[in-house]
């Protein structure tokens, strides 16, 4: 009997957005042997398209850039393309892995703060590489990575509690617990962070009113786990 001893990969969840259906298709039949795959067409809400995204139910998104062009599946007038959603969801959840497949580099290129999120649509096949990586490739280390600096980040948050606890925290430590806490408040709703700042304000006046509020958002973490 052959025993497969190799390591197996945990199939992360991924959200693909295109107007047209043949075109969800076909993602799925590209993506769904490494990923769970969850497709929409566009709606008219675009806080909507991203819901599943702000409600950590998928770990990372790919739309297609233009959402109108095709009229055929979706009747619903929409006012927004693909650039505008990974827009939307960086100001919302700082670093979240997001990719944008497109046809049109430039067209993309020029609606994008980023143009490393943007992959053309032939890399859907799994036989074309970019560079040394497959999409699916690319998409699986972005997430991880994604996840690992969160973990490390959350890591350090809690030894740094549990050193304020003990024998409190030198100047650099505070700054540091402020830098974590920023970051990972901003993985959460960036939208919705305190302005540094502000953090500052309070850590001057007095440092347990920041060891509270970091003490919060840490059980938020723990819930989204």
């Amino acid at each position: 009997m052959q025993i497969n001893c190799g390591v197996i990969m945990k199939k992360y969840k991924i959200l693909y957005i295109d107007e047209e259906r043949k075109e969800l298709r076909e993602f799925i039949r590209n993506f769904d042997q490494q990923f769970e795959v969850e497709t929409q067409l566009p709606g008219e809400d675009m806080d909507e398209m991203i819901r599943p995204v702000i409600d950590n139910t998928v770990d990372a998104l790919i739309v297609d850039h233009s959402l109108s062009d095709y009229r055929i599946d979706v009747k619903v007038h929409i006012t927004y393309t693909g650039s505008d959603i990974i827009e939307e969801v960086k100001r919302r959840k700082n670093d979240f892995p997001c990719f944008i497949l497109t046809s049109y580099d430039v067209d993309a290129a020029q609606n994008l703060g980023d143009v490393n999120d943007i992959y053309p649509k032939a890399m859907r096949n799994p036989e074309c590489k970019y560079g040394k990586l497959t999409l699916q490739e690319t998409i699986r280390f972005q997430i991880e990575h994604y996840k690992n600096r969160i973990k490390e980040k959350k890591d350090r948050l809690c030894e740094l509690l549990e050193k304020n606890e003990k024998d409190g925290l030198s100047l650099v430590e505070e700054n540091e617990l402020l830098d974590i806490d920023n970051y990972l408040e901003r993985t959460i709703a960036a939208d919705k962070a305190l302005p540094r700042i502000k953090k500052e304000e309070i850590a001057f006046e007095k440092i347990n009113a920041l060891i509270d509020f970091t003490k919060k958002l840490l059980e938020c973490l723990k819930e989204e786990d």
